[in-house]
């Protein structure tokens, strides 16, 4: 399986080799060490929101999305109407998040 990620403009590649092809190729703690490794080397993903007014609309969607999916990053960065929205998506529980109401008019910013 490659693995390839940027890095400030330039790409890598690290390959976990025939993990994919043979599952006794690698014994599991072989791949969780790798994918320990490669996380420590590039770090964790974060969810950087921009600011304007507008985009906020289309921030929650993403955030919403993202929170179906079991994706949301525990990251999150935000100006201005990203700021907002990754405030009110920090201060929730994974719990609560799924159970807000998501739509554009209406979306719960209670704290």
């Amino acid at each position: 399986m490659d693995l390839v990620l940027q890095s400030r403009g330039s790409w890598s590649s690290h390959t976990l080799p025939k993990s994919h092809d043979d599952d006794d190729a690698l014994s599991l703690d072989n791949k969780l060490a790798f994918f320990s490794e490669t996380r420590h080397a590039f770090g964790r993903s974060a969810l950087m929101l921009s600011g304007g007014g507008g985009l906020g609309l289309y921030h929650t969607g993403i955030v919403k999305t993202l929170v179906e999916e079991g994706l949301l990053p525990t990251v999150l960065s935000g100006s201005s109407a990203g700021s907002i929205v990754a405030g009110c998506v920090g201060v929730r529980t994974d719990e609560e998040l799924s159970e807000v109401h998501w739509t554009c008019c209406r979306l719960v910013w209670a704290f």
